[in-house]
């Protein structure tokens, strides 16, 4: 950072970072917001904002950024497992670290087959890909419960 600028590098991620996660993650909250309170008064009016037949790539496109960044999770939990000694983690710390990392799995394994059945489904019943994400509900439950889904 010369003269109190940043520097292309990071001017090129800050971009980046808004246009891939930001501005998607945005865009879903407010149409579901705007879904979910009554905003939109016909069906005509989603359609507007976001096509039946573009709500599968929608999908799609979240699942890659969600297995992404999860991904990158699990990846960093399971660095630290290998590196458990170094790090001087208890017996505590190291379960707490395996799960994160089985939860990072498991929330990759839900994104692919969200995208999966968004992608292998005919454009009127893709949006159930994205009521795949509801599993993620089941792997807290069975996290908090001792195990994991994946």
């Amino acid at each position: 950072m010369a003269g109190g600028r940043p520097d292309s590098h990071a001017e090129r991620h800050h971009i980046v970072s808004y246009y891939v996660f930001a501005y998607p993650l945005k865009f879903l909250a407010l149409l579901l917001v705007n879904l979910f309170t009554g905003f939109y008064e016909t069906c005509a009016q989603i359609n507007t904002v976001l096509p039946l037949d573009q709500v599968q790539w929608f999908i799609v496109i979240y699942a890659a950024g969600y297995t992404a960044v999860f991904g990158v999770f699990a990846l960093l939990y399971a660095h630290a497992l290998k590196r458990a000694d170094d790090l001087e983690l208890c017996q505590a710390e190291r379960i707490l670290t395996q799960l994160e990392v089985h939860q990072g799995i498991a929330a990759i394994v839900i994104s692919v087959l969200a995208g999966l059945t968004a992608l292998l489904r005919p454009d009127r019943f893709s949006p159930i890909g994205g009521c795949i994400y509801f599993l993620i509900g089941a792997d807290v439950v069975q996290a908090s419960a001792g195990g994991s889904v994946a």
